[in-house]
């Protein structure tokens, strides 16, 4: 997890972090690396956003990597069902299909146009739930060397830990003093590390619902992760490689 900016410490989460807003950041950074991708690799947002925001400056920049095309022959079942999807949606004058609501018919001119809708979409939303999986491994490893770091977290798990499911499950005095310690400690100190991976500008209702629901997975991952699981391996492999090597000189 990445520190926050000295200047950034003492900064409550309810106000912006960068006085220019999101667009001067995107800008700023922009001009830093001349790539679009960077910029949107380095910001966290989509790289549509990041040409909305250079195109609003009349800042000029070239496509990177340009477009990909994917052929794909469908089945006559498959191509059957396209025909009668389109055919339905296009009736209702608009479509409801995962995270995209009230999408009018423009784009259901052509077969070829509703494929490309679908995937799109499907795709879409596949990339905000590999966000959500990467995220959610990545605190509650965070979650678990915390945990085993301070001595207060460490000894009350200790205790819990050959029976912590069952101590769950009938909700003991003990279990609801750890879950209390562990939010009191580890909580806040999180939602400020992390406020750039939830956020741009402000942190809203939405942003609160988004850590309080990762917060709670994954406090729940880290009880079953193990302590090989932590381990950089490819750090290990080199040591062991060199104590091969050359010995303990």
């Amino acid at each position: 997890m990445s520190k926050k900016p000295k200047d950034q410490e003492s900064a409550p989460l309810s106000v912006k972090r960068s006085k220019g807003g999101l667009e001067d950041r995107v800008v700023n950074t922009f001009m830093d690396c001349q790539s679009v991708s960077k910029t949107a690799r380095t910001l966290r947002v989509p790289i549509k956003l990041v040409v909305h925001h250079l195109e609003a400056r009349g800042i000029e920049f070239k496509e990177e990597g340009g477009r990909q095309q994917i052929n794909i022959r469908l089945s006559q079942e498959d191509t059957k069902k396209l025909n009668e999807l389109r055919e339905y949606w296009t009736s209702r004058r608009t479509v409801n299909f995962l995270h995209r609501k009230g999408v009018g018919t423009s784009g259901f001119d052509s077969n070829s146009a509703l494929g490309r809708f679908v995937m799109e979409t499907c795709l879409d939303y596949l990339y905000l739930d590999l966000m959500n999986e990467k995220h959610l491994e990545k605190t509650a490893r965070w979650i678990y060397r915390e945990r085993k770091n301070n001595q207060e977290l460490s000894e009350k798990w200790n205790l819990l830990f050959p029976n912590w499911r069952k101590q769950k499950e009938q909700a003991t005095a003990e279990w609801k003093s750890y879950e209390k310690l562990l939010e009191q400690l580890l909580k806040q100190k999180l939602k400020e590390e992390t406020f750039d991976e939830y956020c741009q500008d402000e942190w809203g209702e939405e942003n609160e619902a988004l850590f309080n629901t990762t917060w709670r997975i994954a406090v729940e991952k880290s009880h079953s992760i193990k302590e090989e699981e932590t381990l950089d391996k490819g750090v290990l492999i080199r040591t062991q490689i060199l104590q091969d090597r050359y010995g303990d000189a």
